[in-house]
């Protein structure tokens, strides 16, 4: 049976449960069915019907996968409104399971409540001693108010206050249903026992039964699955596609051990009678942050699981580690906060499982060619003829990856910054000012024209613009102007086409203070394919050095004496990066370095008259 849809929508190829409408009529038995793509699942909870009854989690989720309900509905074949069978049925299982928890209503919020009681309740049971005897999990920080912390529910370990019990649960809304006979179990337990599984494992078998189920732990751990995909071990006559995923069957040793010798590098999908297994891990989860003291902290948090793959790169170990986004704060967590919820002010939104192993991310290709610096057209009246300051690329010498590019960019002002006097005397600022790029340049770092512009554009605008900042950018006003302007002015489409192929092929780029120039620019380059010389030169603790003083004290020459040139600029950074590889080769480079900021300070960081 096939499980796995491929879709041509990213969404639909990522989200996309493919599921199967029946409606079948209770009087006559016919059958009409229709096919559908479903992106989010919406799950639905039953009434409360027996307060001390444990409904797992998965059951919840088997039976939002496939909702069944009777209603009136038209049948052909009775030729009238007869009662109906309505029914889901999934044929083909998503790489990414969302999930809405949904709990809009006290109801929904009580059953949740009401099953998370029972977790810990559960816990307590298994123990013969009373509830003092379960220890406080290490990873359970203190909390900092102590004894004398007055929060409903607080997950932190309170010393002397985790054995003690009450009639009502600090955790439970008054809404749900709970015995007030049983004492309240210790916070901590709450946190350290979820009702909310890490790991589940579908099953659909051939007739379309499906079975929902919670796991320990994956056969296939992220780890494994990561460093597999990562190392490209498997078939190398087959390629891994980025929504085939591996299908664990339910047939015999031998079978499940050729399929594991296979490696996760190159997965195929599996098609067979016998029931198919799916296994997924959690994720994400996106929680609803109530503050009842204050309804300015009320906003939406996420906490991510963030693969092996990216800690390998930033740290070199290949782990994978919660953390959670609130606001502009990011903060490592435990995997237990991910699955620990206080409905009274943390309440569960959106639930996101990956299939494991991870789906591999699809291999990015380029649809920039070559052609774009052919495509640039200049679109001034004049033509742009008496302002051609570069000399195109020739195909022969199009820059490889790993080749230098000196780059630079001016800016103009479009929009002023607004500020405000506040009562203590100090101006606050409102709206900052809206900076946009005027002229951006690109040379050659290598080659018989090393030094010589290649891009050297002219953006043209259609806002109004405020300050062209002719002494820090050398625009004129008129260069931006399509009518008047004699410059090489083209839109800030093609040039960003012409970086974009440029950052596509692994170009390194040198400047100076390139990271507000990408910013304004609003193009992400890979931290290593950029060399800034204002942190190449630079000291800890100390100013940064502008480029005038750089390329004086270094290079000996003056720049920007009147106003500022780009083309000046990105020559001045490429010759003052080779001056740094210079230095370092001949283990000189600290020595300058000190010699700079003494001499910077001396001369109040400018440049003598010559």
């Amino acid at each position: 049976m096939h499980v796995y849809a491929f879709c041509t929508n990213v969404n639909d190829r990522l989200f996309g449960s493919e599921q199967m409408h029946i409606h079948r009529c209770l009087k006559c038995g016919q059958e009409a069915t229709k096919h559908s793509i479903m992106l989010l699942c919406n799950l639905v909870y039953p009434e409360i019907v027996n307060p001390s009854e444990e409904v797992p989690f998965t059951n919840i989720l088997g039976r939002s996968l496939r909702p069944e309900k009777i209603t009136p509905a038209w049948c052909d074949e009775c030729q009238k409104f007869t009662p109906t069978l309505q029914s889901r049925q999934l044929t083909k299982l998503p790489q990414i399971l969302a999930l809405n928890c949904g709990l809009d209503t006290q109801q929904d919020k009580a059953f949740w409540q009401n099953q998370m009681d029972i977790v810990v309740r559960k816990v307590l049971s298994g123990k013969e001693a009373s509830p003092s005897s379960s220890p406080v999990p290490i990873t359970v920080k203190p909390c900092r108010y102590g004894s004398n912390c007055t929060r409903l529910g607080c997950r932190f370990r309170h010393i002397g206050r985790d054995s003690e019990t009450s009639t009502v649960s600090p955790a439970t809304p008054p809404t749900a249903t709970t015995n007030s006979s049983i004492s309240t179990p210790p916070s901590h337990l709450y946190y350290s026992h979820s009702w909310i599984p890490h790991n589940i494992e579908i099953s659909i078998n051939e007739s379309g039964e499906m079975l929902v189920e919670k796991i320990t732990s994956p056969k296939i751990d992220d780890t494994t699955a990561s460093n597999l995909l990562e190392n490209g071990q498997g078939d190398s006559n087959t390629q891994r596609t980025s929504n085939t995923i591996e299908i664990i069957q339910n047939k015999n040793e031998n079978e499940s051990a050729d399929i594991e010798n296979k490696g996760s590098g190159n997965v195929e999908e599996k098609v067979s009678s016998s029931t198919s297994k799916v296994q997924y891990s959690l994720s994400a989860v996106v929680c609803y942050v109530d503050d009842k003291n204050n309804e300015e902290r009320r906003n939406l948090v996420a906490l991510l699981r963030v693969g092996p793959s990216y800690h390998k790169r930033s740290t070199g170990s290949a782990v994978s580690q919660w953390y959670i986004f609130n606001d502009f704060c990011i903060s490592p967590v435990t995997p237990q906060e991910a699955v620990w919820f206080n409905l009274d002010w943390k309440v569960p939104c959106v639930l996101h499982y990956t299939v494991i192993p991870a789906p591999e991310p699809s291999i990015f290709v380029s649809p920039l060619t070559y052609d774009v610096f052919g495509e640039d057209k200049c679109i001034a009246r004049s033509g742009g003829t008496t302002g051609i300051t570069f000399t195109p690329l020739s195909s022969d010498e199009m820059p490889k990856k790993g080749e230098l590019v000196g780059i630079d960019a001016e800016f103009v002002t479009l929009n002023q910054e607004e500020s405000e006097l506040r009562s203590d005397g100090k101006m606050s600022t409102i709206k900052p000012s809206h900076m946009s790029v005027a002229r951006i340049t690109c040379i050659r770092g290598q080659g018989p024209l090393e030094g010589t512009p290649f891009i050297d554009d002219y953006i043209s605008t259609q806002e109004q613009v405020v300050d062209y900042l002719t002494k820090f950018s050398g625009i004129q006003p008129g260069d931006l102007d399509a009518n008047f302007s004699s410059k090489h002015l083209t839109t800030l489409k093609s040039t960003y086409q012409k970086l974009r192929f440029l950052v596509d092929n692994g170009i390194i780029f040198v400047g100076h203070g390139l990271k507000n120039d990408f910013r304004v620019i609003n193009l992400v380059v890979p931290p290593e394919q950029i060399v800034d010389t204002v942190w190449l030169f630079h000291l800890p603790h100390h100013r940064m050095v502008s480029l005038r003083f750089l390329t004086w004290h270094f290079l000996g020459k003056t720049i920007q004496s009147e106003t500022h040139d780009s083309t000046e600029d990105a020559r001045a950074a490429l010759e003052l990066y080779r001056k740094y590889k210079e230095l370092e080769s001949s283990g000189k480079l600290a020595e300058n370095l000190k010699e700079l900021y003494t001499i910077g300070t001396q001369l109040q960081w400018k440049v003598p008259d010559s």
